[in-house]
């Protein structure tokens, strides 16, 4: 973990109230661009999912809605973290008026959201290869219900393993402010009025133990969910010459939008290791920003291309645009101008 004790001086700096009126106003503006973006999305894919899409909607209808709790819970949250290696945490969203464990119950929520997001993008990522790589289809192998009951089983298992060590890794602060000798004791108190969450290591295992599950569970699911995507392609080019010019399309739509919505949280994953060792020693609350802002517009992103690449979802919004824009009514075919009706007598 790469990590530095702040002095005095960078904690002054960093709780300036100018340095978090930027801070607040950057996420806000963020916060106010992807959550209703995300609840029209939500919309699109509640009333403008055709039939033909099948369980594309219920994968859809899934990713979105943890996308949305995941970025509600970062905008009430807002949290900076004052040092890695202590994963001493600060509050800026709206609950820093209320007590940390609060604020520990929505960290817990943003770890489920982002793990689910992932386990959302594996299933539909195995389901699509079962559906083009078996000849009667997905349908031929589970029900409706069978499928609805697989992902909700794996969903649950998913946040009770990756998250059971999150609830357990909290410590009341005030115990952690308490203690005289706790090597830290000093950043909490130039902290005082603020509200903070400390994950040290050293004072609770569990904190190294959910380290260790969150990235195990990263480099495992996603390097799955890129191998079935892979084998998707495979399969899908394999039966281009089977399947109807219609049904080609609607899956190589389907493909696309889930390739994006992989390579956008990848993404946003290595670019904070790579840009770890270069500000290391620089400002280490800048590295969470930069989380934080990577997280948002992904979200952004990730809707952005749901609504542009599945066609009826485009239509929908490039309808209502074009009524927006109308100025005046559409004049009637049986309202004729007097040169129209002097032309129509000969």
């Amino acid at each position: 973990m790469y990590g530095i004790t702040p002095s005095k001086h960078e904690l002054d700096k960093l709780f300036a109230t100018s340095h978090r009126f930027q801070v607040v106003l950057l996420l806000g503006i963020i916060g106010l661009v992807s959550v209703p973006l995300t609840i029209l999305t939500l919309y699109l894919i509640i009333k403008k999912t055709t039939k033909r899409m099948g369980n594309y909607k219920n994968y859809l209808l899934s990713l979105t809605l943890w996308n949305l709790l995941l970025i509600t819970a970062m905008l009430l949250l807002q949290y900076e973290v004052v040092d890695v290696e202590t994963m001493v945490v600060v509050i800026r969203g709206p609950l820093k008026y209320f007590d940390d464990y609060y604020s520990h119950i929505v960290t817990f929520l943003v770890i489920a959201s982002t793990n689910n997001v992932a386990t959302a993008l594996f299933l539909c990522s195995l389901f699509k290869y079962i559906h083009l790589s078996v000849s009667g289809g997905l349908g031929s192998v589970f029900t409706v219900k069978q499928l609805l009951i697989i992902s909700i089983c794996c969903h649950v298992v998913v946040t009770l393993l990756t998250t059971t060590p999150t609830l357990l890794s909290y410590i009341p602060t005030s115990l952690f402010r308490s203690m005289p000798s706790y090597k830290y004791n000093f950043v909490l108190r130039l902290l005082s009025k603020e509200t903070v969450l400390v994950y040290d290591p050293e004072a609770n295992k569990v904190v190294v133990l959910f380290a260790r599950i969150r990235l195990i569970f990263g480099c495992v699911i996603y390097s799955l969910i890129v191998l079935f995507l892979i084998l998707t392609i495979n399969s899908l080019r394999k039966r281009k010459a089977i399947l109807r010019k219609k049904t080609f399309r609607l899956q190589k739509m389907m493909i696309r939008t889930l390739i994006i919505h992989t390579l956008i949280p990848i993404f946003g994953l290595l670019l904070p290791l790579i840009v770890m060792p270069l500000v290391v020693q620089t400002y280490v609350p800048f590295l969470q920003v930069l989380n934080i802002l990577l997280v948002s517009i992904s979200t952004i992103f990730n809707n952005l291309s749901t609504i542009y690449f599945i066609k009826p979802y485009r239509l929908a919004v490039m309808k209502y645009l074009q009524c927006s824009h109308r100025t005046a009514p559409p004049v009637s075919k049986y309202l004729l101008s007097s040169t129209d009706y002097n032309s129509s007598i000969y």
